[in-house]
């Protein structure tokens, strides 16, 4: 692709995006896929993101035919089970034709909702690798655009779009991303935000990671914010989570405040809030993160 010469790069752009678009293999769409993310031009991430959405509507509404088909293929079972109690083990042609055209649609529709997913999948990944390689006002240009993608689209699209952005590992898409997390009120998209952007290492979030996350009134924005700080490996969050632990009440939050302490000390001293404050209170002033600390 890199050989084509510029004057007939535009024309193989088109035919790539529209084979992966409308062909028929889906691996070889993901493979398509994987190099418009690798060699596409500028705004290959924005209309990767407009395919993720279509292909997710597509997808929910497989979803919402699928149940009425295996209802139909349970009852076809049933019919035929029956009538072979009845007849001494013999069904009628009709009946089981019935039967093996209800279970191959039944059959084509899952593995139709499968293929989609594995496209989206790929889409992700292409168009976070197509958004890396973009720089300047192109750059922003592309990610307000999916920004505004994401504030328009349902659940399970706002998160593949996210996702673009989050796997992106791109300093402007970060600063971008630590925008977007001050601004959201999503507890589940908080939750995916400070989860992306700590994965990327972005230790500039630590400030706001030591405030409200840890409070946040949603469970999994406050686990995510514990989990987060033991990954940047934050000092501070020590005697921070020690006072929340203190105060937590839901017990998986609990547990996950006890294994982000234990990640970042070593110790494991379970909910033991006195054993914890007497721990810190005699190591604090000449501590050192661990060698090798437990996963949090």
């Amino acid at each position: 692709l890199a050989a084509v010469p510029p004057n007939k790069r535009a024309k193989v752009d088109r035919e790539l995006l529209t084979d992966v678009k409308k062909g028929e293999d889906a691996s070889r769409r993901i493979g398509e896929l994987d190099l418009i993310g690798r060699s596409g031009p500028d705004g290959t991430a924005v209309q990767l993101e407009r395919l993720i959405s279509d292909w997710n509507l597509a997808m929910r509404k497989d979803q919402l035919r699928l149940p009425k088909l295996m209802s139909d293929v349970r009852k076809m079972e049933k019919r035929l089970q029956e009538e072979a109690e009845a007849l001494q083990g013999r069904t009628s042609k009709a009946n089981q034709a019935q039967y093996e055209q209800v279970k191959a649609e039944a059959a084509e529709l899952r593995r139709g909702i499968w293929q989609q997913g594995r496209l989206v999948d790929a889409a992700v990944a292409a168009g976070a690798r197509a958004l890396a390689r973009e720089e300047g006002s192109q750059l922003d240009k592309s990610v307000a655009t999916i920004l505004r993608g994401v504030r328009k689209a349902r659940e399970r699209e706002r998160l593949d779009v996210l996702a673009i952005l989050a796997r992106a590992d791109h300093p402007g898409v970060r600063e971008r991303l630590r925008a977007e997390l001050a601004a959201e009120r999503e507890p589940l998209f908080r939750a995916e935000l400070i989860e992306s952007l700590s994965v990327q290492g972005d230790a500039e979030i630590v400030p706001t990671l030591l405030g409200t996350p840890l409070t946040d009134g949603n469970w999994l924005v406050r686990s995510r914010a514990a989990a987060a700080l033991a990954r940047l490996r934050v000092k501070d969050a020590i005697p921070a989570l020690i006072d929340r632990l203190e105060t937590e009440q839901e017990g998986r939050v609990r547990t996950d405040f006890g294994r982000a302490l234990a990640s970042l000390t070593g110790q494991d001293v379970r909910g033991n809030i006195t054993l914890w404050r007497r721990w810190w209170e005699d190591n604090r002033a000449g501590f050192e993160f661990p060698a090798a600390a437990p996963p949090a």
